[in-house]
C-alpha cells in the first residue's frame, strides 16, 4: 500500500511539472522564486533560458544561485542585490564563522574587484531618513526629487526620531531579548497614528531586530490594529528586521530592545543589520532604543552623532496639533498618549455640530464633527400630533448623520392612543404610529354576504379582498366520472381540477383486480401488477414472486438451499443452482488419522484420501535449547531460539543480540549507552563500545587563584601564569602558578584559633580542618581512627577545600602518592575517598594535581592531531575511560595496544 502511495505521488508530481512546463513553454518572461527553481531543476533545465536575472541577490546563498543557473542555453546572468545589506541565512554559526558560508556569491563578486554597474538614486526614502544611512556607502546616494515631495507625519513634529530612554531590557534563560518599554511605546505611537491622524494599519510597521520583541508587540497590539482575514483588513505588521529586507512602509517604528549595564547590543551592532533597520521607511522613521549603548558601537556612533546635531534625539517625543501649530504635547511612556487620545491638543474645540447647533464637548481634536456623539440635551421641535411630554434625552439621539437643528425631534412616543379608522371603527395605537397607515389597518371582524349567498367573517380590511371572498363552505357535487363527493363551495365552478377520492376496482391485463382511488384508474391499469404469485421453476423449487416479475423469473438461477451427498459419504450444503459443481469439489470435513510420526490429528477428508507423508505434523512440546533458553519444538524440525541473548559481555553489559545467530561475545561491540564517569568528571555519553569522541562539556577546572576554565573539555586548558599561591610563614612558592612548586611540605603546626576557641589542628598555610574537640567522633575514611583520639596522639588533620571532608595528613599523604602520585600510572584529578569530588584546590598536593593535569592535557594534544583513527581511538581512549571502580577508586579499562602507538605512551598516559 505504501509503494501504491509513493508510486501515485511520483506520478503526480510528474504531472504536474509537465503541466507547469507546457504552461510555461513560449513564455517570453518567467518569474519564479530560488526556492522553487532548487526544488524543480528538472524543470529549470527543460525550459532552458537564455538570460537569467536574480533580484535581492545578495541573499542568496551558493548553492541557491548555482539551482538558478541550471540552464544548458545560460548565456547571460543579471544580479541586482546590495552586498551591505543582509547576508544569507545560516543556522549553523561554525560554517559563518570559519567557512564564510553567509558570503554570497554577489558579494564575493564585488570583494574581488569584478566590474559591475551601480544604482546611486534612490527614489524610497525621504531626505531626512535617506542621510542617516548615506555613510555606509562609498559613492553615497542621490534623492529623487520624488522622495523630497512627501507629505509630513500627521501629528508628530518630525518626520525622524529617536525616542532615548534608560528602561532596562528583559531576558530570561532560553528565550530572545526584549524590552516592555520600548513595546508599549511603539503600540501606543502607531495607535495614535491610526486612531487619531487617519492613518491605515496597513501603512505602519513596527520593527524588531529580536523574535521575543515580536511577539511581546503583537500581544501589545490593539484588535483595531489587527488585521481581519475575514473582512479583509489588513493591519499593523509586526515583523522582525532580518525577514523585512526588500520591504517598506510608509511609517516604521523601530523598537532597538538592548539597554543593559554591560553596554552590549549584539548582533544589532552589525553593519548590515543596521542599513536594513534604518532604510525601511518612505515618510517616517521613529527609533526607540538606548543611545547611550549604541552610541559605543562604530555602526551607530555616526547616526546618534548625526540625530544630536539635527536635534532629531530626545528623552521625549514631541507632538504636534494641526489645528494649533503652536500647541505641542511631549510623549515619554505609553501612558502620555491618553492626554491627546483624539488626535488634537488639549484645548477645547469650540465649534458648532452641525447636527444639533450645540458647541462640541471634546478637546481639539482632527476627525470630522459628524462622529462626535453630542451628550447635551434635546431641544428640538416635537413631532406633530404628539401632545404627550417628552422624557430628558441627550441629543445624539435625535436624527441621523445628515439631521440639521431645525429638523424635528425623532423621540419615540410609546403611550397608547384611540384613532378613529375611515371604515368608522377605533383601534388603540402608539402615539408614534397614529399618521402610519401601514400600522393602522382594521382587524375588526364583519359578516360578509358572498355571491353564493353563504356568510363569512373576515377582518375589516379585507373585506373587499377577492382571496377571503372565497367560500369555504363545503356542499356536494357531482364529478365529470359520476361519482358524488363533499368539496369547498368556491370549487364547484372548476370541478375538471378537483381529483376523486372514491376507491373503484381495477381489473388488470393479468386477471388481478386492485382497488385504488378513483382519480388514479388510468395510472394503476398502466404500471406492473404487484400482487404476490408462486412460481416453480423447472428444479422443482416453488417460491414466491410479483406479478410482474413471473417471466423474468424463469431464466433467474434457483437460490434455495439443498444437501448434496459427496462421493466420499458426507453431505454438504450449497444453493440449487451450484449443486452439480458441488459434486467435483474437495471435501472440507475433519478426519482424525494417524500420521507416519505416530501422531493423531485432524486433517481434511481429502488430505486423508491421499498420502499421509505429505501432511505436516502439528505436534509441538517445549524443549530446551542448547543455548540454554525454552523454546517451542515441532514435530520432524528444529526450530532456532527466537529470543535475546543474556549473556555478559566483558563490559557487563547484557548482549542483547539474537540467540538464533551466531555470533562471539568477545568481538561483540556494545550499543549500550555507557553513562560512566569519565576521568575529567563528566559521564560519558557515547556507546559502551564506540568510543570516538572527546569530553565536549566545559572544562570548569580551578586554580588557587579562584580562575575557572571556560574551555571545552577536550581542548587543552588556558595556563594561569600569576604566582603560587601556595605559601605559609616557613616557606614560598614563587614560580607561575601553572609549573610545579618548589617548595617542600610544610609540616609545622598551625597557629590559628578558631572560632569555637580551640587551637587549629591542621597545617601551617593549609586550609583549616574542623575541631577534633568538637566533633571527636568523626572517623578518617582511609585509616579508619577517630580524629579526636589520632589529635591526641600527636596526629594532624587536613580538610579538603574543594568538599570539606577532613583525613588524619599522615593517612592522606599516603593515599595521595600511592594512587595519583609521579609512580602511579593514573591520568585525572585526584579524587575525595569520601564523596568522589576533584580535588583541584588542595595546596598541599598541589605538585600532584598539576602532573595529573599534564597528563591529561599530553593525552588531549595528541588525540587532536591528524593521526590514523586506531592511533586517534587509542588517544580518546586514554583521555576519556579511567573509571571509578566498585571501591571509588579511578581505574583504567583494559586496551588493546595499537602497533601505531609506542608503549612509552600507554604507560605515561594510561594503557
Amino acid at each position: 500500500m505504501y509503494r501504491r502511495a509513493e508510486q501515485g505521488a511520483e506520478a503526480y508530481t510528474q504531472k504536474k511539472k509537465a503541466l507547469l512546463l507546457q504552461a510555461c513553454t513560449g513564455a517570453k518572461i518567467i518569474g519564479m522564486t530560488s526556492t522553487f527553481a532548487a526544488l524543480n531543476r528538472d524543470l529549470v533545465h527543460r525550459l532552458a533560458p537564455r538570460v537569467v536575472i536574480i533580484e535581492e541577490a545578495g541573499e542568496l546563498l551558493e548553492c541557491q544561485l548555482m539551482a538558478c543557473l541550471s540552464s544548458p542555453k545560460l548565456e547571460h546572468v543579471v544580479m541586482i542585490g546590495d552586498h551591505q545589506q543582509l547576508r544569507p541565512k545560516i543556522n549553523a554559526f561554525e560554517l559563518c564563522r570559519k567557512n564564510h558560508f553567509d558570503i554570497s556569491l554577489f558579494e564575493r563578486l564585488i570583494n574581488l574587484n569584478v566590474p559591475f554597474a551601480k544604482l546611486s538614486t534612490q527614489l524610497r526614502m525621504r531626505p531626512e531618513v535617506s542621510q542617516l544611512v548615506k555613510h555606509f556607502y562609498v559613492d553615497g546616494l542621490i534623492d529623487h526629487e520624488r522622495v523630497k515631495k512627501y507629505d509630513r507625519v500627521g501629528g508628530v513634529a518630525t518626520d525622524v526620531y529617536f525616542l532615548d530612554h534608560r528602561k532596562p531590557e528583559q531576558s530570561f534563560e532560553g528565550t530572545s531579548k526584549r524590552n516592555e518599554h520600548e513595546a508599549k511605546l511603539a503600540v501606543g505611537l502607531a495607535f495614535y497614528l491610526v486612531r487619531t491622524q487617519q492613518y491605515k494599519p496597513a501603512d505602519i510597521t513596527l520593527l524588531t531586530p529580536y523574535i521575543g520583541q515580536k511577539r511581546l508587540m503583537r500581544n501589545h497590539l490593539n484588535p483595531e490594529l489587527r488585521s481581519n482575514k475575514k473582512d479583509g483588513i489588513e493591519g499593523v505588521k509586526v515583523v522582525s528586521i532580518d525577514d523585512y529586507q526588500g520591504e517598506e512602509n510608509k511609517v516604521i517604528i523601530l523598537s532597538l530592545v538592548r539597554s543593559n549595564a554591560s553596554r552590549r547590543i549584539g548582533f544589532v551592532g552589525i553593519e548590515n543589520r543596521v542599513i536594513v533597520a534604518l532604510s525601511r521607511a518612505r515618510e517616517g522613521l521613529y527609533i526607540i532604543g538606548n543611545s547611550e549603548i549604541f552610541d559605543n558601537a562604530n555602526s551607530w556612533r555616526t547616526v546618534i552623532e548625526m540625530l544630536k546635531n539635527q536635534g532629531r534625539i530626545g528623552p521625549v517625543l514631541t507632538l504636534a496639533c494641526r489645528n494649533h501649530p503652536d500647541m505641542r504635547e511631549p510623549i515619554a511612556k505609553s501612558e502620555d498618549f491618553v492626554k491627546v487620545k483624539d488626535g488634537g491638543c488639549r484645548q477645547p474645540c469650540g465649534k458648532l455640530l452641525p447636527r444639533c447647533g450645540h458647541l462640541c464637548h471634546l478637546n481639539c481634536h482632527v476627525f470630522g464633527h459628524d462622529q462626535v456623539a453630542c451628550k447635551q440635551l434635546c431641544n428640538r421641535q416635537a413631532p406633530t400630533n404628539c401632545e404627550h411630554s417628552r422624557p430628558s434625552h441627550q441629543c445624539a439621539g435625535c436624527g441621523g448623520f445628515s439631521a440639521t437643528p431645525t429638523d424635528v425631534c425623532t423621540y419615540v412616543c410609546k403611550k397608547t392612543v384611540m384613532v378613529d379608522l375611515p371604515c368608522g371603527h377605533k383601534k388603540a395605537a402608539r402615539c408614534h404610529l397614529q399618521n402610519d397607515e401601514s400600522h393602522l389597518k382594521c382587524f375588526t371582524k364583519v359578516d360578509v354576504v358572498l355571491p353564493c349567498g353563504h356568510n363569512k367573517q373576515v377582518r375589516c380590511y379585507l373585506a373587499d379582498d377577492a382571496d377571503e371572498r372565497k367560500c369555504f363552505t363545503t356542499v356536494a357535487a357531482t364529478l365529470p366520472c359520476g361519482h358524488t363527493q363533499n368539496i369547498p363551495c368556491y370549487m364547484r365552478d372548476e370541478l375538471h381540477g378537483v381529483k376523486c377520492n372514491t376507491n373503484v376496482e381495477v381489473n388488470r391485463p393479468c386477471g388481478h383486480v386492485q382497488a385504488a382511488p378513483c382519480h388514479q384508474k388510468a395510472d394503476v391499469e398502466k404500471s406492473p401488477c404487484t400482487e404476490s404469485v408462486e412460481f416453480t421453476p423447472a428444479c422443482g423449487h416453488s417460491r414466491v414472486v410479483q406479478c410482474a416479475r413471473k417471466k423474468a423469473e424463469e431464466n433467474e438461477p434457483c437460490e434455495t438451499r439443498v444437501t448434496v451427498r459427496l462421493p466420499c459419504g458426507h453431505t454438504r450444503w450449497c444453493a440449487c443452482r451450484n449443486s452439480q459443481q458441488a459434486l467435483s469439489q474437495l471435501c472440507e470435513k475433519q478426519e482424525t488419522v494417524t500420521l507416519p510420526c505416530g501422531h493423531e490429528q485432524a486433517v481434511k477428508c481429502w488430505q486423508s484420501k491421499g498420502p499421509l507423508g505429505a501432511v505436516e505434523c502439528r505436534f509441538s512440546a517445549t524443549v530446551k535449547a542448547p543455548c540454554g533458553h525454552e523454546v517451542e519444538q515441532k514435530c520432524n524440525r528444529v526450530d532456532i531460539c527466537r529470543k535475546r541473548c543474556i549473556a555478559k559481555l566483558p563490559c557487563g553489559h547484557p548482549c542483547g543480540r539474537k540467540c538464533r545467530r551466531s555470533h562471539d561475545h568477545a568481538s561483540v561491540v556494545c550499543e549500550k549507552d555507557c553513562r560512566k564517569e569519565l576521568a575529567c568528571g563528566h559521564i560519558c555519553d557515547n556507546n559502551c563500545g564506540a568510543h570516538e569522541k572527546l569530553c565536549a562539556e566545559e572544562c570548569g577546572l580551578k586554580c588557587l587563584h579562584g580562575k575557572v576554565c571556560r574551555k571545552r573539555c577536550d581542548e587543552v586548558c588556558l595556563p594561569c601564569t600569576a604566582q603560587c599561591a601556595w605559601q605559609c610563614s616557613h616557606y614560598k612558592c614563587d614560580k607561575p602558578c601553572n609549573e610545579l612548586c618548589e617548595r617542600p611540605r610544610c609540616h609545622a603546626k598551625c597557629r590559628v584559633k578558631l572560632s569555637c576557641g580551640h587551637f587549629c589542628s591542621g597545617l601551617c598555610g593549609e586550609p583549616c580542618p574542623i575541631c577534633p574537640k568538637c566533633c571527636p567522633e568523626v572517623k578518617c575514611r582511609i585509616s579508619k581512627k577517630k580524629i579526636g583520639q589520632a589529635v591526641q596522639r600527636g596526629s594532624k588533620l587536613y580538610s579538603l577545600p574543594d568538599c570539606g571532608h577532613t583525613f588524619l595528613v599522615s593517612a592522606l599523604d599516603k593515599y595521595m602518592e600511592d594512587k595519583f602520585g609521579s609512580a602511579s600510572k593514573r591520568v585525572g584529578l585526584p579524587r575525595c575517598v569520601c564523596c568522589k569530588a576533584r580535588v583541584q584546590r588542595a595546596p598541599r598536593y598541589g605538585n600532584i594535581i598539576k602532573q595529573q593535569l599534564k597528563r591529561l592535557s599530553s593525552v588531549k594534544e595528541m588525540a587532536s592531531k591528524g593521526v590514523s583513527m586506531e592511533t586517534k581511538s587509542i588517544c580518546l581512549f586514554a583521555a576519556a575511560h579511567w573509571q571509578l571502580d566498585d571501591l571509588g577508586h579511578l581505574q583504567p579499562t583494559r586496551v588493546e595496544k595499537s602497533p601505531e602507538i609506542s608503549s612509552d605512551f600507554l604507560i605515561h598516559h594510561g594503557g
